[in-house]
């Protein structure tokens, strides 16, 4: 399971050493092991052709080119095993139920829940908490240390709405903002994993819950790879403990790395 990080500016070839590993490795044709490129969403089509195109004997069958997203589905979605994955609207909706349950003890946020777009934005809310990988208990822990009363009692509330509608999904409903969490409790009884060689490549920075899952998947898999945009000479790179300039020109990637 060793982890390589690949560090450059852009234009010098990281992607081009990441196909070109993964190309190498599809040329051995006695060799069964699963590769599998990880890339953010937008990115995935273009890859997944290029690596076609360039592919010995124009195609491929051991090697996958993922989203997080994708990977999530391509382990979840096994015969028997398939999630009930919400959609958007319907985390809304569960969130006006959740509401008006709390009814009356809500008083923070009572007006607020009756103005319109207000659930739209709080399901919005709760995707980032969930993505970034913060409890309830983070929230009120977080409250107890503000000193505006407004503002405690706002979040406060939204911690108890996030805590509710975290019951409710239980365990036979996912919040799409959850998959990755859900992946990460069956990577262990993915058996192809642990010879499967990873290159993670084209991201600037990784949610809470991305950085956890390509923490296990470094656990599990033979070889992790990952890519960052920029200065391998960067103080932050020879000092990881140093807090990267905020006005600097890499300074996303810096925090990420």
């Amino acid at each position: 399971m060793p982890v390589r990080f690949v560090l450059g500016r852009a234009g010098t070839g990281k992607t081009h050493f990441c196909l070109e590993a993964l190309l190498a490795e599809l040329s051995r044709a006695d060799d069964e092991r699963r590769l599998i490129l990880l890339v953010p969403e937008q990115a995935a089509f273009q890859m997944e052709r290029t690596l076609a195109l360039r592919a010995p004997g124009g195609g491929y069958w051991r090697a996958e080119v993922l989203s997080f997203s994708r990977l999530a589905r391509r382990v979840l979605d096994r015969p028997g095993t398939t999630p009930d994955v919400l959609s958007p609207e319907a985390r809304e909706f569960a969130l006006r139920a959740v509401v008006a349950r709390r009814g009356p003890s809500l008083t923070a946020l009572r007006r607020t829940a009756a103005t319109r777009g207000f659930f739209a934005q709080f399901g919005r809310l709760i995707e980032e908490l969930l993505s970034e990988n913060i409890t309830p208990a983070d929230l009120l822990s977080a409250a107890e240390r503000l000193d505006e009363p407004t503002a405690r009692r706002q979040t406060c509330e939204t911690a108890q709405i996030y805590a509710d509608y975290l019951a409710w999904l239980g365990p036979q409903r996912i919040d799409p903002a959850t998959q990755l969490a859900v992946l990460r409790q069956r990577l262990e009884h993915v058996a192809w994993l642990g010879q499967t060689d990873i290159w993670v490549d084209g991201f600037a920075g990784f949610t809470g819950q991305e950085v956890d899952t390509l923490v296990a998947l470094a656990r599990r898999a033979r070889n992790v790879t990952i890519t960052l945009l920029l200065d391998p000479v960067s103080t932050a790179v020879r000092n990881p403990r140093e807090s990267p300039d905020p006005l600097g020109l890499f300074c996303r990637t810096e925090s990420t790395y």
